[in-house]
């Protein structure tokens, strides 16, 4: 009696139980009983496509017991189950043909791979399975791409902020995201905003994991929490070249997820880590234009230091904080800082500027269909992108960014000074980035700073201060 095994594959199992490699199972063990055959094992793929070129380890087990003799037979239900490609047949070919280990396929016969004729019959199976394959796939792709114009959600995956499906909120994961649009507008840095989310109890939907600022800036970038539809990651256009709005409710307007994009593409917005000391990431070294990192303590007090010199700016950090501080509430009590404040540019400036990014994106996908076409080269493909991400980019920096919602509460409390008691830290290095540039002018040598008492004096010729928000 031969030693036989079975292989079941299946490309997609909607119930994930495996039901549907059960049964194939089922016929392959009655060929093997009317053929004599001792079935030995069953290696089995379950949900996995012999055509993408998924890792199978079902099929790679087969495989290596025929390769070391321990399988003679292979009984498949047919044989668009053990490949779909061609490359796939050949290395199966390799496996037994040496080894004269025949296949018989309950719904395709036997196949004796030792022998020209088998092998024949083997490759026109296989090229019959690829085309009916490369088929299925075009029109997959092209049913995708209606639904895609059409609107419809599609992705398999539930998304953080709506319900299985996509088509309903989930009203608190809803609110956390349009809260921490918000707080990216406000100049919350990415970490801040995951420390948010993970102490209110909110997990991401792939694995529940702790928010970290990679998924977040993944997260936020999606376009679909203002409503447009994705295709092949690029937000789609229908025929009258306009964005494709999808079947569902939105989390945040068009006008805040485009201000978003502007900071999470800006390369040098902001910290991955925020640091703890109120003017590290913000200050300057007024020598070189570096940031102002943590310098660590000497004496038990808190340093600032230049980022790229040791020789630069080394302070004292606590008069310059209280100094800036000072400074900033006494601004804020003005009368007229709050029409200073004001919310630049218009609506019809960021009408436009979304008129233009839809052009952008028109475009970009012509040029992709003219390469798909072959109308273009790869070079043209290229070098045309290159030119309209250059545009995107120019029309994103465009885009009227509304200021803090903090800065506007302190400016608007009736004592700015009670108020910034409140702010942690976080809070306060927003405002203070927000309205003005802080540079830090070194006082001769480190020692100096140690053993002078004067020279640690804080004044406009040690600390300089240039308001972004002049009054008015």
């Amino acid at each position: 009696m031969s030693r036989g095994a079975i292989y079941t594959r299946v490309s997609r199992d909607l119930t994930g139980e495996g039901a549907a490699v059960a049964r194939p199972e089922e016929d392959c063990r009655a060929l093997a009983k009317s053929r004599g055959v001792e079935v030995l094992a069953v290696f089995s793929d379950n949900d996995t496509s012999a055509y993408s070129a998924t890792p199978r380890p079902g099929y790679r087990a087969l495989l290596a017991a025929v390769a070391s003799g321990e399988v003679e037979v292979v009984l498949v239900w047919h044989t668009d189950r053990l490949y779909r490609r061609m490359p796939d047949l050949e290395e199966y070919i390799s496996v037994c043909q040496p080894r004269g280990a025949p296949t018989l396929a309950v719904q395709a016969g036997p196949l004796d791979l030792a022998t020209p004729s088998g092998r024949m019959v083997a490759r026109t199976l296989g090229s019959v399975a690829q085309y009916e394959s490369e088929q299925k796939a075009e029109r997959q792709k092209r049913a995708n791409f209606q639904r895609a114009l059409q609107g419809r959600h599609s992705s398999t995956l539930r998304i953080f902020g709506y319900e299985p499906g996509g088509l309903e909120l989930r009203e608190d994961e809803a609110g956390a995201v349009a809260d921490a649009y918000r707080s990216l507008l406000d100049g919350v840095p990415l970490a801040g905003i995951c420390r948010r989310l993970n102490d209110g109890g909110f997990r991401t939907s792939k694995k529940s994991n702790l928010w970290d600022s990679t998924v977040l800036s993944q997260l936020l970038k999606s376009p679909r929490y203002a409503g447009y539809r994705v295709y092949h990651r690029e937000i789609l256009n229908g025929p009258d070249g306009k964005p494709v709005r999808g079947q569902w409710p939105t989390v945040v307007d068009e006008e805040t997820w485009h201000a978003a994009q502007v900071i999470l593409t800006d390369p040098s917005r902001r910290w991955a880590h925020p640091p703890q000391q109120l003017l590290s990431g913000v200050a300057k070294c007024a020598v070189c234009g570096a940031v102002i990192h943590s310098g660590g303590t000497r004496n038990g007090k808190r340093r600032y230091r230049c980022s790229t010199m040791a020789g630069h700016a080394y302070r004292e950090a606590e008069p310059i904080d209280r100094f800036v501080e000072s400074v900033v509430i006494e601004y804020l009590r003005r009368p007229d800082i709050a029409a200073a404040l004001a919310p630049t540019g218009s609506t019809d400036d960021t009408t436009e500027i979304l008129r233009g990014l839809a052009s952008v994106q028109q475009r970009s996908d012509g040029l992709v269909l003219a390469y798909a076409d072959g109308l273009i080269s790869q070079q043209q493909l290229k070098e045309g992108q290159t030119r309209l991400e250059r545009q995107r980019k120019e029309l994103q920096a465009r885009m009227p960014v509304p200021r803090g919602s903090i800065l506007r509460r302190v400016v608007a409390a009736p004592d700015a000074a009670q108020l910034w008691t409140t702010l942690d830290v976080d809070e306060r290095r927003q405002v203070i980035d927000e309205l003005l540039t802080v540079e830090i002018i070194p006082v001769r040598t480190k020692e100096a700073t140690y053993l002078d008492w004067r020279k640690r004096i804080v004044n406009p010729d040690s600390v300089s201060l240039t308001w972004k928000v002049p009054s008015s």
